[in-house]
């Protein structure tokens, strides 16, 4: 069978070719830190549990009192509790739910990523690193077969020719 008639599905994108894998997760990240604000903004009750825990996140919802005795785990009746008002009690049964944090998810989207020391750098890659050289090597028409060794070395050597002849 002719490999370079073969789709390869899962192939690399070609505005991914060359860049730091790093870098391009980080992007890929920010992409769905966006997709989830706007799931926010479209489903504000949906989204987050916080907000569905208000007068008005049970009305968009469409949940009664067993639905919120059973969310947070709470024996039913728990919440027939005489005259007192819906939203008092949503407010202070929500003290048990972790709202979304749309902060974090908003410095995600874009692209501020932090790590233990601090906002993460990535490596600029101009796609002309080792790295990429031995991915080159790695290609559906060619069995790179053998040990690892051998593409590293086989790198390496292409290096030294391209030098000799330059």
């Amino acid at each position: 069978m002719d490999l370079s008639l073969r789709r390869r599905p899962h192939s690399l994108p070609e505005e991914l070719t060359g860049r730091d894998i790093g870098a391009c997760c980080a992007a890929h990240l920010a992409k769905l830190a966006n997709l989830l604000l706007e799931c926010v903004k479209a489903f504000p009750f949906q989204s987050c549990p916080y907000r569905a825990f208000t007068e008005e996140g049970m009305a968009a919802l469409r949940y009664d009192w067993r639905d919120v005795e059973a969310a947070i785990g709470l024996p039913p009746g728990y919440t027939d509790v005489g005259n007192f008002p819906a939203g008092d009690k949503l407010r202070i049964l929500s003290r048990q739910i972790e709202p979304l944090d749309t902060a974090s998810i908003q410095r995600i989207a874009t692209g501020q990523l932090l790590g233990r020391g601090g906002e993460l750098q990535f490596h600029a890659s101009s796609g002309a690193d080792l790295i990429d050289d031995i991915a080159a090597m790695i290609t559906p028409d060619k069995d790179p077969g053998g040990h690892p060794r051998d593409l590293f070395l086989g790198a390496i050597l292409k290096r030294i020719n391209d030098i000799e002849h330059f």
